[in-house]
């Protein structure tokens, strides 16, 4: 079986695309690359680019399949030995020097290669200086690139025995550290690439000629001259792959098991799901629990399209998988856009990575609060036009590593707050940090209470963030004696009157305020008994949070018993700060910002949220919120 779990970090960018997109090399990837960007931006060509990898990119082998260093130190020796040779075994004047030189002009652009360790390259040169050494045997001299060292012919016997005792020496070396293909080394990940004309419902030709003209026409737009064989996954071949798996090995009917178990558990609350390719023909049955059976086709066009998306995680479950995926929201419900997310999250695709180009808001939104997700935008460039009208200008592409925060990345793809009115009821909070701590008190609260029904974000409900103080402007704090209609506010309730509105304490200057949305929400309304959404963790979270920033538990906060009501109260930040005086701390710079509360609050939360996995690590206040949520949420999907 292939190792598992190996992602590729980073994308060395061959000629083919390099001069059109502007960009040697592409850093910083994870299990889940995102690219982003409008219509035309040159994302799903790229996209295309990496899944025909031999032809326009290259990937650097992941840090865990090679020790990088160790190769570069016995590259770097086994350089510095080839100068001792040849300088000993030159006897006339000027040329060992010459020689000499130009190889340490060589080692030292080794050294400041801007690639050392992310591109594969580097991996040849071992490889190369063993060929051009071999060459000896044929010529008078060599040429060692870059610059041209030449090696007279009257050195080359006692240099060539030397020399090739060196090569047996440290080929072995070399041989002991690389995992993977030696001759090559390219890395034994599998590729499929789902494009956007997929579907399960197959033309005439599919039915009578058993082709997949999905696939044919993909491949003759864009992979006519792209090495075979290149797995494209449409789902018009599914009846050929189903059968294939539930007639072929231990291992791929065992898969086969896993992935209808998966469907029913992900989309058939727990029934159990079968799947069965009708003989002569090239329809698939699916029967879900005690249901009658059905074909395939006759599921949801979400439901389908979540088949082709994940058959491929199953059909390649024991290896390193590279899944292109061309706008998987296509036919999928926000929260089913949340479920797709969460699949390939799950620990049993460890070993597969995902690139996928979308427009979708939700998919940036959704990975706000989860790790091992890099999002990159790209953007059209066209150069000066003189004004000729004959001229054409060719475009370039710009290529952007971007936090899924970055309101730039929204604008890219025309956001408008309407986007997320779209299920049974909001959840208005005051700003990010609040959505990601109720989030995960809700998901734990959940989980507790599993007996309960479950409801799932962006289905059952959203979230909206107000922005704190921007509450104001809405109408259920209008003063009904101002009868100018000029300066009224936004009417929530037409807007979306299923909401939940959560605001913090803050203080008593803002108590009318909360006093009247209390009187105009009613139940409606949540009011935190704490001074800000951080204060609602428990004093254990707190510790946790306060260790990790300090690399480890403090003697000085072993000594301080402290609970949630010693700062639930006051800002989180100056506390941490009179808890754990200068001198007493690893953390550079403070816990509080100039006002008081936590500076970095989104990282502050991440770290928090990572510490939460049971109802025991919530403080009281954070499961009366989340039961008044769950409450409020039940009421609107009855």
């Amino acid at each position: 079986m292939t190792d598992l779990g190996y992602h590729i970090k980073t994308l060395s960018v061959n000629k083919n695309l390099k001069s059109d997109y502007n960009l040697k090399i592409i850093k910083n990837l994870s299990k889940v690359n995102i690219f982003v960007g409008s219509n035309n931006s040159g994302k799903s060509r790229f996209l295309r680019g990496m899944f025909t990898v031999d032809k326009s990119l290259s990937f650097a082998p992941p840090e865990e399949m090679i020790d990088i260093d160790e190769y570069y130190n016995i590259l770097k020796e086994f350089m510095g030995a080839i100068i001792n040779t040849i300088t000993k075994e030159n006897s006339i004047e000027g040329i060992g020097e010459l020689v000499v030189n130009d190889l340490i002009g060589e080692l030292e652009i080794l050294e400041n290669h801007p690639l050392l360790k992310e591109d594969e390259e580097l991996f040849k040169d071992f490889h190369r200086l063993v060929y051009e050494i071999s060459e000896l045997n044929n010529s008078s001299s060599v040429n060692l690139k870059p610059n041209y060292i030449k090696i007279p012919g009257y050195m080359k016997h006692n240099a060539m025995t030397n020399l090739q005792e060196l090569i047996n020496d440290y080929q072995s070396k070399i041989d002991a550290i690389k995992p993977f293909d030696r001759t090559s080394y390219k890395i034994n990940f599998k590729r499929v690439y789902i494009p956007t004309l997929r579907g399960l419902r197959g033309y005439v030709d599919t039915i009578e000629t058993g082709k997949d003209v999905y696939k044919e026409r993909t491949k003759n737009d864009y992979f006519k001259e792209a090495p075979e064989p290149l797995e494209i996954h449409t789902g018009l071949n599914l009846y050929d792959e189903i059968t294939d798996m539930l007639l072929g090995s231990v291992q791929q009917r065992h898969n086969m098991v896993k992935f209808q178990k998966f469907l029913g558990e992900s989309f058939f609350d727990g029934q159990e799901v079968t799947i069965t390719p009708v003989r002569h023909s090239d329809v698939i049955k699916v029967r879900i629990g005690a249901e009658s059976e059905k074909n395939i086709f006759e599921l949801g066009d979400g439901i389908q399209s979540l088949i082709i998306l994940t058959f491929p995680l199953f059909k390649y479950l024991e290896e390193n998988l590279l899944l292109f995926i061309e706008e998987p929201e296509l036919y999928l419900h926000p929260g089913m856009q949340r479920k797709f997310v969460e699949i390939i999250m799950d620990d049993q695709f460890a070993h597969h990575q995902f690139f996928f180009t979308t427009h979708s808001n939700h998919f940036l939104d959704m990975t706000l609060d989860m790790d091992k997700v890099s999002v990159y935008k790209f953007k059209k460039e066209l150069g000066e036009h003189s004004g000729d009208p004959t001229e054409e200008i060719d475009a370039t592409f710009s290529i952007e590593n971007v936090s899924n925060e970055k309101q730039s990345v929204l604008q890219e793809l025309g956001v408008r707050n309407s986007a997320v009115l779209l299920s049974n009821c909001t959840i208005w909070v005051e700003g990010i940090t609040d959505r990601f701590y109720i989030r995960r008190f809700l998901k734990i609260f959940q989980e507790h209470n599993s007996h309960l029904k479950q409801f799932k974000e962006d289905i059952h409900y959203s979230f909206v963030e107000y922005s704190g103080g921007n509450i104001t402007h809405w109408s259920f704090l209008d003063d009904e004696t101002v009868p100018d209609e000029r300066h009224t506010s936004m009417n929530a309730e037409k807007i979306c009157s299923t909401l939940f509105l959560i605001s913090d304490k803050d203080g008593d200057k803002k108590q009318p305020r909360q006093e009247k949305l209390k009187e105009v929400l009613g139940e409606r309304y949540y009011c935190l008994e704490c001074k800000e959404i951080e204060n609602i963790l428990s004093a254990d979270t707190i510790r946790e949070v306060i260790t990790e920033y300090e690399e480890g538990t403090l003697k000085h906060l072993e000594n301080k018993d402290f609970t949630q009501d010693d700062y639930k109260n006051q800002y989180l930040g100056t506390y941490i700060d009179d808890l754990l005086p200068e001198g007493t701390r690893k953390r550079k710079g403070k816990y509080a910002a100039k006002s008081g509360t936590i500076t970095s609050k989104l990282e502050f939360c991440k770290r928090a949220i990572n510490h939460i996995d049971s109802y025991e690590q919530l403080s009281e206040e954070a499961k009366n919120l989340s039961q008044a949520i769950y409450n409020f949420i039940k009421v609107h999907n009855v």
